[in-house]
């Protein structure tokens, strides 16, 4: 690796952030700029190229910037004019999305709890789940809920005996 190359600005990370950051200051400076944009994977990109990582006996996702590029409805101003600068068609995401793909494996939504902290590792029914374009109409949020306090890993949690699943004067999973 050459130490003697000289550029104007350096970026470490190609995700979203990184990638915007590079584009508005060439935008600036001028197309003879020198920019340099590192990233420790081959491809940049952000949560467009999913992170895996390989720990003991289990797997964690990581997911980027651009996890829910699909919604735009909360960029600011500035997000939403570098989108259309680049040329991204966010209303062209219902075409390519399969609505169903995680059912269709067997799969859902959960959520993990790790041994360190709750004392086994243990994966809940996420009872808020959006995954992947999918949401989860056919149940209610009360079944939903209780499907997860009883995955939980909360040992001294209350028994469910009515439909009020979180009473303000209740503690779901006491110490």
């Amino acid at each position: 690796m050459r130490t003697d190359e000289i550029y104007d600005l350096v970026v470490v990370g190609g995700g979203i952030s990184g990638l915007s950051a590079a584009h508005f200051f060439r935008k600036i400076a001028g197309p003879k700029a020198r920019v340099l944009l590192l990233d420790n994977h081959d491809d940049f990109g952000g949560h467009a190229k999913r992170n895996e990582f390989h720990s003991a006996h289990r797997t964690m996702l990581g997911f980027g910037g651009t996890f829910s590029i699909e919604s735009p409805a909360p960029y600011s101003a500035v997000a939403k004019g570098l989108i259309d600068e680049l040329g991204i068609d966010v209303l062209s995401y219902p075409k390519y999305v399969t609505k169903g793909l995680y059912r269709s494996f067997g799969m859902s939504p959960k959520i993990f709890f790790d041994k360190e902290t709750f004392g086994v590792d243990a994966l809940a029914a996420n009872p808020m789940p959006r995954v992947g374009g999918e949401s989860e109409n056919d149940r209610t949020r009360a079944h939903a809920l209780e499907m997860f306090l009883r995955e939980s890993p909360c040992p001294n949690r209350p028994k469910l005996t009515t439909p009020d699943y979180l009473p303000k004067t209740r503690t779901i999973c006491p110490a």
